[in-house]
């Protein structure tokens, strides 16, 4: 292992980033607005124990590895926990589909941190510290997901609340049409990868 590496502040450091990150996901549960949408309050209970189970084992590995919880971290999510705080106020009638953009945005934030905690893990020999990484962050990707799926289904409600004019029939086709292009993406990039491994075979 590194002497000059130290992997416990990373993992304080994350234990910190996840509770800040559940934040608004406990106030969101409780929007009376949020609750008009099933969808929504599925996905946020299952974010909120996803998060919460990760604070407690990130907690628990901490003690393990002798390291202590960060105080005065300031993370890169704070930013967009602030803007979910902001949608608190009256009158915003696209209101839940802005706190599930925030939420998605603050979950990317985790999962690259996961990454980075992963890759830092595994570079200083630190294996299962690697190991509870690559796990979470497989556990925060279905939660992004599920967050993506929800996402089309309330745009669409909330813009035919404001102007019932607005063709709300078109939700299923969103969805398929947004998961289609992840779903390119990904081949997109199983075939750069590909493309990668046979150019280093000859």
């Amino acid at each position: 292992m590194s002497e000059k590496i130290q992997i416990k502040p990373f993992v304080s450091d994350l234990v910190t980033l996840e509770m800040e990150t559940v934040a608004p996901f406990e106030r969101q549960i409780e929007d009376e607005d949020v609750k008009r949408f099933p969808m929504a309050c599925h996905f946020l209970l299952d974010a909120r124990r996803v998060l919460n189970d990760h604070v407690s084992e990130l907690r628990v590995h901490l003690e393990e590895i002798g390291g202590e919880s960060s105080t005065g971290f300031k993370s890169a999510v704070s930013g967009v926990v602030g803007s979910a705080v902001s949608m608190l106020q009256p009158n915003r009638k696209t209101q839940v589909s802005r706190y599930l953009r925030d939420d998605h945005a603050a979950l990317s934030t985790l999962c690259l941190s996961y990454e980075m905690l992963h890759a830092s893990a595994l570079a200083t020999h630190n294996y299962s510290t690697a190991s509870l990484a690559l796990r979470h962050l497989e556990e925060l990707a279905a939660v992004s997901m599920e967050c993506s799926r929800v996402i089309p289904s309330v745009v669409v409600q909330e813009l035919v609340e404001v102007d019932a004019s607005l063709d709300g029939s078109v939700i299923d086709e969103a969805g398929h049409n947004i998961h289609k292009a992840w779903k390119y993406g990904a081949k997109l990039e199983y075939q750069k990868e590909h493309h990668k491994q046979f150019a280093a075979s000859i």
